[in-house]
């Protein structure tokens, strides 16, 4: 018997090695949409069966108030949470792959059985995690569900212009027929299509304008689309138009079948079948997406470009020879071997497919009909939203070359470089936008019976809808719209460099207050074991400087003298914090000390690779690390700051209208007000934050971003992100203002007594 075991555990495991060899070797694509296709499994078996388990684990089921809705709603965000981040974790560790030497290619297409035990491992320590991640989570695949039906759209309106392509370039009679074949027959089902839902969903003696207006809609576009496709001036054709129309009238009908089965217009009395039929639809589309996607990535020409090194760049390549490039093939005819698709992208569409699944399955997370699958009227608005979005960026598509015939590639002889810069900056552009006319809209707001309160708080699918078409809107915009953009975002990143500082220094002056204010031994002695740390920390990192950026044998005097200065401003920083006349200590000295050295240590990283005195040789990992952690912090940064922007005595009080103004309030006092708990109690309700000032942290970030990920518009070592002489001394001088800054917070007191400076 157990010799039978044995035999039966070898077979598997070789049948498991097999089976990964083969998806290596044929192609890792149809091995993570088979992993993704699982995971919609895993999600919907546990939505409907999992709910009796869940109740049993305490740190999910923490009331007894809780419905079963709740439970299956956790469920599949949780599945949804685990999935997002193995195909997150493997778009960062794939950043830069343009070669198949790439050690981390072989990451991309091995280690089957070691991923797949990474994904389950992920799935499963999900349910360990507290509700509050799941909430927040939930909130971020709202944002991420609406960029991938975005996404879904342009894949769309690709793969109709790249089918048209095809059947015209063949220049022969019987294809020219087939075009007009297609395409009659996608505008009859167009409109049979309309005409059944006017049947189903505009029942005799009800009044259902709503369903009427969307029906007449969705027949209005498909005619528009056929009249500007068809137009003299419009380089158009007849088959994208149709198909379009027949995806807006699946889309109106899906929006149509998502209506509330109480609601009288809803002639299909949503049954469970029908529910089923049409989520079964939806996930055929996701996936039809997902995998078009990854396909499209291995074409040159698809909306996504290769990679730059590769020298199929510019010409379309057969999915074929794509693949062959993929598993290896010909590594003796050529030496470079060149990735054929963009890892990180192929990654990207599969995180964010994760997160609109986890929307479908729970009806965006809407309370309405918990029994029925993608069922209320959010899920209404989102596929009308999607439908109306669709037809406008078709319509520009066709229009845009007539408005701006200048298009972004102006010249043949424009580097890579550029093309990095230019995408970078226009989705920053689109952000900054946003942020900022939302700050603007907030001017003013002192209390929450101010309507555009509820514009801060609510609207959320609108406001995706209009950030999604403000990012896409700024790719029709002519070069030189940017070039202003670019100068203007150093001068609006600096400031947020400045803020940045700023930033710190009051959490640390917080921090070391709120720990002197306890007044007992065990803090003093926490302060002064924090204080000695962060100390060792700052010159320990000074010194494994000195050993990689000043190696022997090199003159290097300008990074001696970076670092010969981040030590003495260390030093500085400990003598005036605790000379007498000050009003300072070490815990916020430690800390700037500490920050000092890592501004320092990013600075010189930014080195261009070809630098004798960088001794890190500027790998493509050093790179990515650094660039992750510069993210990281412009991330906490604005965290800290939206966080401190709740609390009135932060650097940016409260609206005068507050009557807690000029005293330190709890955060948990703020979010009750922002929430609008406690309206009985006060009649009035005045914000707990500035909105405006928190939009404007997020404008300024934005900029910020686009620098980072734009080498600060130089056009050093365009390979590589955040590296040149440009960047280095960005760094630099932002140290030395954070030093300046912080000494000034010191020693002003002194100077001007009779300011308030606390």
């Amino acid at each position: 018997m157990s010799c039978l075991v044995g035999c039966c555990a070898s077979l598997t495991c070789g049948l498991c090695t097999s089976a990964a060899s083969t998806i290596t070797k044929k192609s890792a694509r149809l091995g993570y949409c088979g992993l993704f296709g699982l995971s919609l499994v895993v999600s919907w078996v546990l939505r409907e069966i999992g709910t009796p388990l869940l109740k049993k684990i305490s740190w999910i089921n923490t009331s007894d108030t809780l419905s079963d809705e709740f439970f299956q709603t956790e469920a599949v965000l949780r599945v949804s949470l685990g999935n997002c981040l193995f195909f997150t974790i493997l778009a960062l560790l794939m950043i830069g792959v343009k070669d198949q030497n790439d050690r981390r290619d072989a990451w991309h297409h091995g280690g089957w059985i070691f991923k797949i035990i990474i994904w389950a491992l992920l799935i499963i320590l999900t349910f360990f995690l507290p509700n509050p991640v799941t909430s927040i989570y939930g909130v971020i695949s709202t944002i991420g569900a609406g960029f991938f039906l975005l996404v879904q759209v342009i894949i769309l309106l690709d793969a109709t212009h790249s089918w048209n392509d095809a059947w015209v370039a063949k220049d022969e009679q019987k294809w020219f027929v087939a075009l007009l074949a297609v395409s009659v027959t996608c505008y009859i089902a167009a409109f049979t299509i309309s005409g059944l839902l006017f049947i189903w969903f505009n029942p005799s003696g009800n009044d259902c304008g709503l369903n009427v207006f969307f029906l007449v809609m969705t027949m209005i576009l498909a005619l528009i689309f056929g009249i500007v496709a068809l137009h003299p001036a419009v380089n158009g054709s007849l088959l994208p138009a149709s198909v379009i129309s027949v995806y807006c009238a699946y889309v109106c009908y899906t929006g149509l079948a998502a209506e509330p089965r109480d609601y009288a217009c809803n002639g299909l009395n949503r049954s469970k079948a029908v529910t089923t039929s049409t989520l079964i639809l939806g996930m055929l589309t996701t996936v039809l997406s997902v995998l078009y996607s990854a396909l499209r990535a291995g074409s040159s020409t698809a909306f996504l470009s290769s990679p730059p090194s590769s020298p199929r760049a510019g010409e379309r390549s057969p999915l074929l020879d794509s693949e062959e490039l993929e598993s290896g093939k010909g590594k003796k005819e050529v030496e470079s071997k060149p990735v054929s698709y963009s890892y990180t992208f192929f990654h990207l569409i599969f995180a964010l497919a994760s997160m609109y699944s986890a929307m479908l399955l729970s009806g965006w997370s809407s309370s309405e009909n918990s029994d029925l699958i993608d069922v209320g009227w959010t899920s209404v608005w989102v596929r009308i939203c999607t439908e109306w979005v669709t037809a406008g960026l078709y319509i520009w598509s066709l229009v845009a070359p007539l408005i701006f015939p200048d298009r972004i590639n102006t010249s043949d002889t424009l580097s890579d470089e550029f093309f990095q810069t230019e995408a970078v900056l226009r989705v920053s552009l689109g952000n900054c936008l946003f942020f900022t006319i939302l700050a603007l809209l907030m001017i003013g707001i002192k209390d929450q019976n101010d309507r555009r309160d509820a514009w801060h708080h609510g609207g959320w699918i609108f406001k995706i809808i209009i950030w999604a078409l403000l990012i896409i809107l700024t790719f029709f915009l002519p070069n030189p719209v940017t070039s202003v953009y670019g100068v203007i975002s150093t001068i609006g990143a600096g400031f947020f460099l400045l803020v940045q500082v700023i930033i710190l220094l009051d959490a640390t002056h917080s921090w070391n207050d709120a720990w002197v204010a306890k007044d007992e031994q065990k803090w003093f002695v926490a302060l002064l074991a924090v204080s000695v740390t962060c100390y060792i920390a700052a010159f320990t990192i000074s010194g494994l400087l000195f050993i990689w950026f000043n190696p022997s044998g090199n003159d290097c005097g300008l990074n001696v003298f970076f670092l010969v200065m981040t030590m003495i401003l260390a030093l500085i920083f400990g003598i005036v914090a605790l000379h007498p006349a000050v009003n300072g200590s070490l815990l916020p000295a430690s800390v700037i000390s500490v920050y000092c050295a890592y501004v320092c240590y990013t600075g010189l990283a930014a080195e261009p690779r070809d630098y004798a005195c960088n001794g890190l040789n500027r790998s493509k990992a050093v790179t990515t690390s650094t660039l992750i952690l510069g993210m990281l912090t412009t991330v906490l940064s604005v965290l800290y700051s939206a966080l401190r922007a709740g609390s009135s005595t932060a650097f940016l009080s409260s609206p005068p209208s507050s009557p807690r103004a000029g005293e330190r309030s709890p955060l948990l006092d703020s979010e009750e007000l922002e929430s609008g708990k406690g309206k009985k109690e006060a009649e009035s309700k005045p914000v707990s934050y500035s909105y405006t000032f928190f939009h404007l942290i997020f404008a300024l970030a934005s900029m910020y971003s686009a620098m980072l990920l734009s080498g600060w518009s130089s056009s050093e070592n365009s390979d590589l992100i955040d590296v040149g002489w440009t960047s280095v001394w960005v760094r630099i001088c932002t140290e030395w203002v954070t030093a300046g800054l912080y000494i000034w917070s010191l020693v002003a007191p002194l100077i001007f007594p009779d300011r308030e400076f606390y």
